[in-house]
């Protein structure tokens, strides 16, 4: 997982041989059955701190957390410098700024895990020359996680990835889920490149 080992490393340093005080969220638990709980060591909120330093993000499903604003602040901050989870690469078509999402179909027709190919983000490449995402991945707000197979992104076309069932070619990929993978009413994308790097963040809703 991106930032994880850093995350981990980061939690040790704030709560080891300290008074750790644990504060009931609004809602005790979130839609996995997860205790949702702000981590507070000598009246800091570690959450906060988490979120701030770029080794976690805010989960937007939760709308009634406590310090949702702080929270929010927090990731805008982490965001424009870049820390860990929001790194960006350095060169290439980031700086071009020639790779981008032409159309989001995550609302499907009907029951969405009943008509998953009409559940699709479609990218484009506009820069002039072809992009290898043999090891990128792709991550919505939740933890659906796909890998891209090895695949060769021409220049001046467009490569749709569909989240059901089909064969891959050059212009069509499918994650080959079992259920829907994006929300109707609000997620995020985040497109990495074999390094890690965030390549594309996009959301909706919320």
């Amino acid at each position: 997982t991106i930032c994880s080992e850093q995350a981990a490393q980061f939690l040790r340093e704030q709560t080891e041989s300290k008074t750790v005080e644990l504060e009931k969220e609004q809602t005790d638990l979130d839609q996995y059955g997860r205790k949702l709980r702000n981590v507070f060591v000598e009246g800091k909120n570690v959450n906060i701190l988490l979120v701030r330093n770029g080794l976690a993000t805010v989960y937007l499903y939760e709308k009634q957390l406590k310090y949702l604003k702080e929270l929010k602040q927090a990731e805008a901050e982490a965001q424009k410098s870049n820390e860990c989870i929001w790194k960006k690469p350095e060169a290439g078509y980031e700086l071009d700024g020639c790779l981008s999402v032409k159309e989001f179909h995550f609302d499907a027709k009907g029951n969405d895990s009943e008509n998953l190919n009409n559940e699709f983000i479609q990218f484009e490449n506009k820069c002039n020359y072809e992009i290898v995402l043999n090891d990128w991945s792709i991550k919505d707000e939740g933890t659906n996680f796909f890998n891209f197979p090895e695949t060769s992104f021409a220049k001046n076309s467009t490569i749709t990835l569909y989240s059901g069932k089909g064969t891959d070619s050059s212009l069509k990929i499918y994650w080959n889920s079992k259920q829907g993978i994006w929300n109707n009413d609000g997620d995020r994308m985040f497109l990495r490149n074999e390094k890690g790097e965030l390549v594309l963040f996009y959301e909706y809703g919320n």
